[in-house]
């Protein structure tokens, strides 16, 4: 039996930072979700002239590009995460995580990952679509002010500022978080079941804490004792 804990929420409240401190701790598979959008998303920006459907089939192949434990692989050489952080990645991939061929693929990446390993998995609708029936589905929240802070930062110190002023950033944040809610493929919703938490004022390890705390709880009720 292998287990799946789902860690949903909106762009910058913390997700990849917590999951990741979640899946250290649990000995588990982390995956970002939102990484291989962007990592679609950057191909497709720098061959324009490829179809979806061919770019699709590539990598579900495992040719020249292709997505591995939360890593992407070209030419045999993994791409660092900074390529799929840039702004242009960023527009490119909330733009073609509408289409549903590509949330189709993406959708059945996820699930094969789940067939082999536990995983901790990340992004806006792994409790509710992916794995509706997780053992554990989390709703990550933060005001959208702190999460233009936390972003400001990023940026700052990986150098991806390009001028971009804090309040221009937390417009964005709540532009995203519009067009997330309300598309029609999968929007961004908490599942009725999930563990909401709030992370303003919280660091990532106590959040991660938290959640580890009420998987084991639902593990030991799940599991017949030994």
């Amino acid at each position: 039996m292998f287990f799946q804990i789902a860690i949903d929420g909106p762009s910058g409240v913390g997700k990849s930072t917590v999951a990741n401190l979640l899946a250290k701790n649990l000995s588990f598979l982390h995956i970002n979700t939102g990484l291989i959008f962007r990592g679609i998303a950057w191909y497709l920006l720098r061959n324009p002239s490829r179809e979806v459907g061919e770019v699709l089939r590539e990598i579900s192949q495992y040719k020249i590009f292709y997505f591995h434990k939360n890593r992407w692989i070209l030419n045999g050489k993994e791409i660092l995460e900074e390529e799929f952080k840039k702004e242009s990645v960023t527009k490119e991939a909330s733009k073609i995580a509408k289409k549903g061929e590509i949330r189709r693929f993406v959708l059945e990446v996820e699930r094969e990952v789940a067939r082999k390993e536990n995983i901790v998995m990340e992004g806006r609708d792994i409790g509710t679509k992916v794995f509706p029936h997780a053992i554990l589905k989390v709703f990550l929240n933060a005001s959208p002010n702190i999460r233009a802070k936390r972003r400001f930062l990023e940026l700052q110190e990986k150098g991806l500022l390009n001028r971009r002023t804090l309040e221009e950033i937390e417009r964005e944040i709540k532009q995203r978080d519009l067009e997330d809610m309300n598309r029609e493929l999968d929007p961004l919703c908490k599942a009725e079941d999930a563990m909401e938490i709030c992370s303003d004022g919280l660091t990532p390890e106590e959040v991660a804490d938290s959640i580890k705390k009420e998987f084991e709880i639902r593990k030991k009720r799940l599991l017949p004792p030994v």
